[in-house]
């Protein structure tokens, strides 16, 4: 009998399930964040545009007060002419005869016409023939020019301003205002008449006349300039009672206020307050809705001058106040969504990268923690091994001078290799967390090579190894570099070569200069070329790596680091140089550093006489040593006694100043500070004894005898007023070396 299929469920993928959960969250997210981007361009753009809105209205209303001041003033200017003709009819006492005369001297203007009407009987005289002439006139027969016309037709237009500017003649009075074609701005054209009383003589009386001076509104309104951002306002003026004197497009009827009140829908009693407010002075704003959907700006501003004639200029609110929050937002929109459905996959592929970077990072450190353990333990035991080893096989000997000499030769031999893989280490780990940084400054280069050839001869004299040394083309001997940095490159690059090479061989070194392409700047070149063992092609791709030896019988019996061509890289890297290598196995190897640098104009303080290493100068000198530690204490005790040395010590910083205070003056020569000591440390004990009030006392050369050995703590050592610095382990000669540098500058 066949056995049924089983019905038990499959098991779910707890690992799906978890990746559904994270594409809804997505989604839901994305949804989230559509919507608030969309709200955000809604009320980023409703702001924009009303600060937009607000920004026009309040230009729009300064512009109108602008333009009310210059269009009153040019309508004040034609009135006070017309004022001016007639004070000086009235002064001279002129017969009509004689005013004629006048007023035709005065009429020179094309676009200007004059008229003399009677007051009584509205009869007079148009004093402009080019006037005459356009209408179709025929010329006065006495050959004048002004013609006899009857003003009938206007009396019912006199009856109506002649009481005004009989009581009021400065006033501004309109008598007629035709309508004709539109002009630049606007503003119909029509005819405006500036009228000013007169008495004229006849016989022993005189008759009042009427001076009428006739400006055309376009001649007027072509004065009238708008700026380019308003240039689409329409302008009317109107008289005291909202009626057009000059009627603009689009303001339609006769009246401003019935026109506004029919647009607008509005009641009696708004127009009441509009009213008011536009008699105000200064501009003021109405936002009209028309029947068509449309809103408008109309301001209006008293023109400032007698008469209460008002300037309202009129633009659709779509003309200044752009709004493109539509197509903002839809592209902004349209863009947020697609960068968020974008998201999504782009998540997925992200997380996934990540997980297995994270994977490949973890597994590599795992790998690099193990090898550097490794190599760690084996590099620091095997020198420690030899030391303990040598101290036992001393303890053994100790009567045979000659075994305990040996033993003590190969003890300081594993001591300095040692010391070497600890400087390697906190350099390498320095400079890949990037905490090196270099410090430039005026150096020698030739000096330099001399100092590298002295510190290699000892070694390559060991070895029996022929090394020379070649300068070529240094005409510019002074350059700017770290100079520690730089000789810490040639020296690891020339100790390789003199430790790889076999007995018998040799290793030349070449330094030279050449110009560069950048102004006030020097090529160096520093190529090593050794007779060793050579490196294979596998080797010299990882060779830079720290840790990293080749494999190989010759060589694991050659004590090394494998950090010395991976500090060196990153150095040459650090100062924007270039290093390159060539090398055969079996025949040797060839380094080759190329760096840019730039000329100095001075030696930067360097020493450039010989150092004199008597020691004499010291000898019977009492040191104050700061140290906490008994074991380094008896250690510089000895080995400085060996040079004639008095030491006392201070156990920490804060007994060091006290002991130098109840000193009597000039006891201590010097004062060899210790760094990390316990109550205060060395640095504090140095701005305090910098800080005392005696000279002979706060003047005391302090030099700093520490384990910390890298640049920035030596800044630090002479930021807090040392003078020298020394590193640990203590070297005597590096030591009297430090004081003699710092007497000699004192």
């Amino acid at each position: 009998m066949e056995s049924s299929p089983s019905s038990k469920p499959a098991r779910k993928d707890p690992g799906h399930a978890r990746s559904r959960r994270i594409a809804w969250s997505l989604i839901f997210l994305n949804a989230v964040g559509a919507l608030l981007v969309t709200i955000l361009c809604v009320w980023q753009g409703r702001r924009e545009f009303q600060r937009g809105k607000a920004e026009t209205e309040g230009a729009f209303l300064s512009m109108v007060e602008s333009f009310s001041l210059f269009g009153g003033g040019n309508m004040l200017g034609q009135q006070m002419s017309v004022h001016n003709w007639c004070r000086y009819i009235e002064q001279e006492k002129l017969d009509l005869g004689g005013t004629l005369t006048f007023l035709s001297n005065v009429s020179t203007a094309s676009e200007v016409h004059l008229h003399l009407v009677r007051a009584g009987d509205f009869r007079g005289y148009c004093l402009s023939p080019r006037y005459h002439a356009r209408v179709g006139m025929p010329p006065a027969e006495d050959g004048q020019g002004y013609r006899e016309v009857d003003y009938q037709g206007l009396a019912s237009a006199f009856a109506t301003i002649l009481p005004s500017i009989m009581s009021r003649p400065d006033e501004v009075e309109v008598l007629l205002a035709s309508i004709a074609p539109s002009s630049s701005l606007g503003v119909s054209q029509g005819r405006l008449a500036f009228c000013g009383p007169a008495m004229v003589r006849e016989g022993d009386g005189g008759s009042i006349y009427i001076v009428m001076k006739v400006v055309s509104s376009d001649d007027i309104s072509s004065l009238w300039r708008l700026p380019d951002n308003f240039r689409s306002a329409r302008v009317s003026l109107l008289d005291k009672y909202g009626d057009y004197i000059l009627q603009g497009g689009g303001f339609t009827g006769g009246n401003f206020w019935d026109f506004i009140r029919t647009e607008g829908k509005l009641s009696f009693f708004d127009i009441g307050r509009l009213q008011a407010d536009f008699a105000r002075p200064g501009a003021s704003l109405l936002e009209l809705r028309n029947s068509a959907g449309e809103t408008y700006y109309y301001a209006g501003c008293p023109s400032g001058v007698a008469g209460g004639q008002t300037f309202v200029l009129g633009i659709r609110q779509d003309d200044v106040v752009k709004s493109t929050v539509s197509y903002r937002l839809a592209a902004i929109v349209l863009a947020g969504m697609l960068f968020l459905f974008l998201l999504d996959g782009w998540y997925m592929i992200l997380v996934n990268r990540k997980l297995r970077e994270s994977v490949d990072k973890a597994e590599k450190e795992s790998r690099f923690k193990t090898e550097f353990l490794s190599s760690m333990s084996h590099d620091i035991r095997t020198p420690m091994n030899a030391i303990m080893g040598l101290t036992k096989i001393m303890r053994r000997s100790w009567g045979d001078e000659a075994k305990v000499l040996d033993c003590l030769g190969k003890v300081e031999v594993s001591g300095r290799h040692l010391l070497m893989l600890i400087n390697d280490v906190l350099d390498i780990s320095k400079i890949e967390s990037d905490g090196v940084v270099l410090s430039p400054a005026a150096f020698s280069l030739g000096a330099l090579v001399d100092e590298i050839r002295t510190l290699t001869e000892t070694q390559s004299r060991e070895k029996g190894l022929s090394v020379s040394f070649s300068k070529e083309g240094m005409d510019r001997d002074l350059l700017v570099a770290d100079e520690l940095r730089l000789k810490q490159v040639f020296m690891n690059l020339l100790s390789n070569a003199i430790k790889y090479t076999p007995e018998g061989g040799s290793v030349d070194v070449t330094v030279s200069e050449s110009p560069s392409a950048t102004r006030g700047r020097r090529q160096v070149r520093y190529v090593v070329r050794d007779t060793g063992l050579g490196m294979s092609e596998d080797f010299m791709k990882t060779m830079y790596q720290a840790f990293s030896r080749e494999v190989d019988t010759r060589i694991n019996k050659i004590p090394g680091t494998g950090l010395g061509l991976s500090i060196v890289r990153q150095l040459v890297d650090l100062m924007g140089g270039r290093i390159d290598c060539r090398s055969m196995v079996g025949k040797g190897t060839t380094f080759t550093v190329d760096l840019d640098l730039p000329v100095a104009q001075s030696a930067g303080g360097r020493e450039s006489e010989k150092e004199d290493w008597k020691e004499d100068f010291i000898k019977g000198a009492t040191l104050l040593v700061a140290e906490d530690n008994d074991i380094n204490w008896e250690i510089e005790k000895e080995l400085l006694s060996y040079k004639g040395i008095n030491c006392e010590r201070a156990e920490d910083g804060k007994i060091c100043v006290e002991m130098l205070r109840s000193s009597p003056p000039g006891k201590y020569a010097a004062i060899l500070m210790d760094m990390q000591m316990p109550v205060m440390d060395g640095m504090t004990a140095a701005r305090e004894i910098r800080a005392l009030d005696d000279p002979s006392r706060n003047s005391v050369p302090i030099i700093a005898v520490t384990a910390n050995a890298f640049v920035d703590d030596v800044r630090a050592c002479l930021a807090a007023g040392m003078d020298a610095h020394v590193c640990k382990p203590v070297n005597v000669d590096s030591v009297i070396k430090a004081l003699r540098s710092v007497m000699r500058r004192r």
